[in-house]
């Protein structure tokens, strides 16, 4: 089973703060695994922060 939750800011903040200069920010999905710079999407009106 696969369950989402939804990464509040505070939690993000501190996750990105602790993360040592040499480690690369990226996400997996299915195959294939792209630095989080590749494609983050804001919505405005929705207040969400999407990583692709």
């Amino acid at each position: 089973m696969f369950v989402m939750a939804i990464l509040t800011i505070d939690v993000l903040k501190n996750l990105i703060e602790n993360i040592p200069d040499d480690y690369t920010v990226e996400y997996n999905k299915e195959v294939t695994i792209a630095p989080i710079d590749d494609t983050v999407e804001i919505d405005i009106s929705g207040k969400r922060l999407i990583f692709k």
